[in-house]
């Protein structure tokens, strides 16, 4: 080996990366193999076409890690279409990152390496058209805009992925921006307005949405029934979608029962039992949360206060009233399993529909987010 020559990568990994313009990046460093192919490395200088060929994988591997970085910050969790795998973890305290993961779905989902950056372009294209008018309707919102830079970057990436379900779900000959702008079907607007009129109450509904399928995170790959403009999300701040396991363990806490196959017969048979069912378990969830947490409160105090209480014991009365609902779940399999986001956002009931307003809904042969494996308690779909 001569002055200055550097060993290449023996048995490197290649795969072609995308551009992305740069943006705040998390401090952590993304250590573990990202590459599916295997190209054998050479050793030799930086003027061998091996060694620019690692040059150019290195170059790739970081663009593919800021990439996926700069989508979690800004739009949270993004996982694979099937939901089962997030690319983002959090361990000792760090966000850790799936990038192979990540990079091997995007491009079997595109094609190829090549073809995403190809359709990506298109995408930005797209929302950069006409003094940006597309971006106004793609996520992230106002908000989230003003708090992190680089989100533009973000976007032309979430849209690339969300425009390609769009073109897989539709066809490719569909005009996208212009369903996009178009928002909710004609049909969907003839049915909520029938809705509207029978009902004769005003009640909050909204959720046309151009973004992937959702379940604590976006599922890359797929399209969202709020993205074709069929969907609706009504009164989505005081009724919950649930995940599977949290709904089995509400249903175990609260001594009910209500399987998946049992919500979509009974949508299709006898609505008015499905919604006084989950009316039930709604009250009784609300009822027994509240008598846990009195019942836990009163235990503690009654120790604290007796005359051979130890210190332990007032140390522990006091570290109840902070948080007693902290002090149930110790105690209670059920609401651990429910969880602490779940209980301290939903404790005072996670389902507020009037029957009325449900009834006109399913006349007009909406379908229930509850009849979903996930039950979406404010969502209905034509």
């Amino acid at each position: 080996m001569g002055t200055g020559r550097i060993p290449g990568p023996l048995g490197m990994r290649v795969i072609t990366g995308c551009i992305l313009r740069r943006g705040p990046m998390d401090p952590y460093v993304y250590f573990d193999d990202e590459f599916p192919q295997m190209t054998p490395g050479p050793t030799g200088t930086n003027k061998d076409p091996g060694a620019k060929l690692a040059e150019s994988t290195e170059k790739n591997s970081k663009e593919n890690e800021d990439e996926l970085k700069l989508l979690v910050k800004v739009y949270g969790v993004v996982k694979n279409r099937k939901g089962d795998n997030a690319y983002v973890y959090w361990k000792n305290k760090k966000r850790q990152y799936r990038v192979a993961d990540y990079v091997r779905d995007r491009n079997a989902f595109f094609g190829t390496a090549d073809a995403y950056r190809s359709y990506r372009k298109k995408a930005h294209d797209e929302l950069e058209a006409d003094k940006k008018k597309l971006r106004r309707y793609i996520e992230p919102p106002p908000a989230r805009r003003k708090s992190v830079a680089g989100w533009e970057g973000a976007q032309d990436v979430f849209y690339a992925w969300v425009r390609k379900a769009y073109e897989k779900k539709l066809g490719e000959k569909v005009d996208i921006p212009k369903l996009i702008s178009s928002q909710m079907s004609e049909k969907l607007k003839a049915a909520l307005k029938q809705v509207r009129l029978d009902y004769g109450k005003s009640f909050q509904a909204g959720g046309f949405n151009p973004r992937p399928m959702k379940m604590d995170g976006y599922r890359l790959g797929t399209i969202s029934e709020h993205a074709i403009g069929t969907a609706i999300d009504i009164e989505s701040a005081k009724n919950a979608h649930i995940q599977t396991a949290t709904w089995n363990h509400i249903l175990t806490f609260t001594g009910k029962s209500l399987s998946h196959t049992m919500r979509q017969s009974k949508w299709k048979s006898n609505p008015k039992e499905l919604y006084d069912a989950i009316n039930a378990i709604n009250a009784e969830f609300v009822k027994k949360l509240k008598k846990a947490m009195d019942d836990t409160l009163a235990e503690a105090k009654k120790n604290a206060e007796a005359e051979n209480s130890t210190a332990k014991q007032k140390a522990e009365y006091e570290t109840v009233k902070k948080d007693p609902l902290k002090a149930c779940m110790e105690k209670d399999a059920a609401l651990k399993g429910i969880g602490a986001i779940f209980l301290k956002r939903w404790r005072n009931g996670f389902f507020a529909l009037p029957w009325e307003l449900v009834k006109e809904l399913h006349e007009e042969k909406f379908l229930w987010g509850a009849t979903f494996s996930h039950p979406d308690l404010h969502h209905f779909e034509l």
